[in-house]
């Protein structure tokens, strides 16, 4: 299953919804500006990012094109300029004086804390993951005697996807731990 289409569809709802807020929003209150931006917009690029996040550049841009119009937005509004859009600064250079974060850093940080919330055995209410007791499960355990069950999707993974990757941590933590290879042999001195 790609995600493409999906991706397509929460940037036209975001994009829609960012210009409704500067249409029907007369302020050039940087700080009512953001809040209404974090609040109506941001959740529609960032929920359930960690199944559908991106790996093409194409996509990756095209969602960080949302936050990019807003701030290009918002510094129009809020600090009008005659020599715009000349004098209007780089993206780095207003994500920094706005005090935001790009997209795909946001993204990247809601991927790690759900597999560090996965690997402590603190799942979501997902039902994705799930704790069970030893005699259900053949996965390696984790604290207090409890193991992780990653239930298969009902569609196909590519190899690099977060929900891959994790599963494969999860099955090779042992042999990590233990310094082996899937063959068992430990280098003590790898060159």
């Amino acid at each position: 299953m790609k995600f493409f289409s999906h991706i397509d569809q929460i940037t036209v709802k975001a994009t829609r919804t960012l210009y409704a807020i500067f249409r029907n929003v007369h302020s050039s209150d940087t700080s009512i500006l953001l809040k209404l931006y974090k609040t109506y917009v941001v959740p529609h690029l960032e929920y359930g990012s960690q199944i559908w996040n991106p790996y093409h550049k194409k996509y990756i841009h095209r969602i960080e094109n949302v936050q990019k119009t807003f701030t290009r937005l918002l510094y129009y509004r809020a600090f009008p300029n005659p020599n715009y859009p000349k004098a209007m600064p780089d993206y780095k250079t207003r994500l920094q004086k706005l005090g935001l974060r790009t997209l795909f850093y946001r993204r990247t940080l809601a991927d790690i804390l759900m597999g560090f919330k996965i690997l402590r055995g603190e799942p979501s209410s997902s039902d994705n993951f799930s704790p069970q007791s030893q005699n259900q499960s053949t996965t390696h355990p984790q604290s207090s005697n409890a193991y992780i069950h990653l239930r298969s999707p009902s569609f196909p993974l590519p190899s690099f996807s977060f929900y891959f990757l994790l599963a494969n941590l999860e099955t090779r933590r042992e042999e990590i731990l233990r310094g082996t290879d899937r063959e068992g042999t430990y280098d003590s001195n790898p060159t």
